[in-house]
């Protein structure tokens, strides 16, 4: 079982990749209060579809969850009691190309930290963002 320091470390370790891959323009932390993201619009973007697959699939139920979706989406076969589960090919190639952005296919821990904090960081259409 991961640890609060261990949890946040691999927070960390994400905002570090979505700022490379330009997701973000930056981060920093608020005692307290958590972490303030500067979303730029690709970021915007891809948080929001995230944070629209997240709820649509209840991805944030189940830490399992996220990786059945990247398991899918990657074509990789699944268990045989989750046989029938499917992706529509634009929602695949999607999810795809975003974890590929940020490099964690195929991570338990990772793609559900990731969809959690799109759930919950992703911006509102009335946000500014940074080009």
């Amino acid at each position: 079982m991961n640890t609060d320091d261990g949890i946040e470390r691999i927070y960390i370790e994400l905002l570090d990749k979505m700022t490379l891959a330009g997701w973000l323009k930056a981060y920093s932390k608020i005692d307290g209060k958590g972490f303030h993201l500067t979303w730029t619009e690709e970021g915007t973007a891809k948080s929001n579809f995230l944070k629209l697959i997240a709820e649509r699939l209840s991805l944030c139920t189940d830490s399992k969850a996220p990786l059945i979706v990247d398991a899918t989406a990657h074509g990789r076969k699944l268990p045989d009691e989750l046989d029938g589960f499917q992706l529509d090919p634009q929602i695949a190639k999607a999810w795809c190309e975003c974890i590929a952005q940020i490099g964690i296919p195929g991570d338990e821990t990772r793609l559900y930290l990731l969809v959690q904090m799109a759930t919950a960081l992703a911006p509102s259409s009335d946000t500014k963002t940074i080009s």
